[in-house]
């Protein structure tokens, strides 16, 4: 019998001298399911350092819905010197050595003997699955918002600070949430597993840097910085989910999504550094029913690059918008996909070169209108009809009721999405 089922608290039990990761993910290892659970040593005694509240520097719009809060502790000594492994089915908490250099971990090891063991016994199928930990690279950004600033006078004023941006896809105002990608940094020869976070200038909205720490094997914990040029405006995320919602063939679809039996629900609004000064903004666009347990179902990839916006089906539909055919291919080269030979213009304010889109190539610009004709009001009622038949099944339970009703609401969207192309071409 395990009465205590949470990783965390079972890491806790075993080290209550080490402060754990609020977002433990679980892994495949050796055919066992794993809970891979980060933990750190601190102190608040390290001399001439940054004091830092922990849990207020980790804290942002996922906090308490989708990972733990850290406690309220003032902290200036934090490192991730601990990976943990707690046994799915029969909850084994294992403790492995990460950071060989830690004075603190190697104190408690002499005192609590084989209670972590040495990082030469982590198994090679654990490390393949080890990311680098959510809580310390937030308490690190948050650091490098201020301490990026070389010249001492700069600092001293506070000029030239940057700031954490508000997740614009939340009515609150709370700190964006760092994300994992897989993809290919400047100067890198291939894509790496990473998490990133977007950097806004003090107290606007244009961005200013983008880091990224890297969990990939070779370069793990190497942290890289992308400073914006301070001549040339970069849109925020804030900026771009604006310009997304206000975009004229967005609008309508956002109206339709918004019913009395279902909601539009924006889904990570990531920012991706492309070439040598661009930047790629990519959201899912959700609709979810408004009953209790309804879950959402992806409808649209909304993709800005400068002041050109992608709307579509999948991301390779939106790539293709914005910078021509073929763009959402794969590609192994750094730059962003050519505009098939056309002209690139002067660099607009707000996010880097603006390729010519070629003869042909649709995008959600600001001249777009709103379908209102017979057949976009049938579709329109084809939809709602058919999110009630999802709500019921989801209500009873009846699986193949849920199937059936999925099948005929996507049905219903793409004759609403084929009146509406219809419309806008006449």
């Amino acid at each position: 019998m395990l009465y205590v089922r949470d990783p965390r608290e079972r890491v806790e039990k075993v080290a209550p001298f080490l402060e754990v990761d609020g977002d433990p993910y679980p892994a495949v290892v050796a055919g066992r399911i794993t809970w891979i659970v980060d933990a750190y040593t601190t102190s608040d005694s390290y001399p001439y350092a940054e004091q830092t509240e922990l849990g207020e520097a980790a804290q942002d719009a996922l906090t308490g819905t989708g990972t733990t809060a850290l406690p309220d502790e003032t902290v200036n000594y934090i490192r991730n010197s601990v990976k943990a492994t707690v046994d799915a089915y029969d909850g084994t908490v294992t403790l492995y050595e990460w950071d060989t250099q830690d004075p603190v971990l190697q104190t408690h090891m002499k005192a609590f003997p084989g209670v972590v063991q040495q990082r030469s016994d982590i198994p090679d199928a654990l490390l393949a699955h080890v990311r680098y930990p959510q809580d310390l690279f937030k308490v690190q950004r948050d650091i490098l918002t201020r301490y990026h600033v070389d010249d001492p006078v700069d600092f001293y004023n506070a000029n030239n600070r940057w700031q954490i941006p508000d997740d614009p896809t939340r009515d609150t105002e709370e700190d964006q949430p760092p994300y994992y990608i897989l993809a290919q940094r400047p100067g890198d020869d291939e894509a790496t597993f990473q998490l990133t976070s977007a950097l806004n200038a003090f107290q606007r909205d244009n961005l200013s840097a983008f880091i990224s720490a890297s969990s990939d094997p070779e370069t793990y914990g190497e942290i890289q910085v992308l400073r914006l040029p301070g001549n040339t405006p970069f849109r925020g995320p804030a900026q771009v989910q604006n310009a997304f919602e206000s975009n004229n063939q967005v609008r309508p679809d956002l109206t339709l999504f918004d019913s009395e039996n279902s909601e539009p629900v924006f889904g990570n609004l990531l920012t991706l550094p492309i070439g040598d000064a661009g930047l790629l903004y990519v959201t899912p666009l959700y609709v979810r029913g408004t009953n209790d347990g309804g879950f959402p179902l992806l409808q649209k990839v909304l993709v800005n690059y400068a002041d050109r916006i992608g709307y579509a089906d999948t991301l390779d539909q939106a790539l293709d918008q914005v910078f021509g055919a073929g763009a959402g291919e794969p590609t192994t080269a750094a730059e962003p996909p050519p505009p098939d030979g056309g002209p690139v213009s002067t660099p607009p304010p707000g996010g880097g070169p603006e390729p010519t889109p070629p003869p042909g190539a649709a995008s959600a610009t600001a001249d777009g209108g709103g379908p209102t004709d017979a057949r976009l009001t049938q579709a329109v009622t084809d939809i709602d009809t058919a999110l009630d038949r999802v709500a019921d099944a989801q209500r009873s339970g009846d699986l193949t009721e849920l199937g059936q009703a999925l099948v005929e609401l996507g049905a219903a969207v793409a004759a609403y999405q084929l009146a509406a192309g219809a419309t806008s071409a006449g």
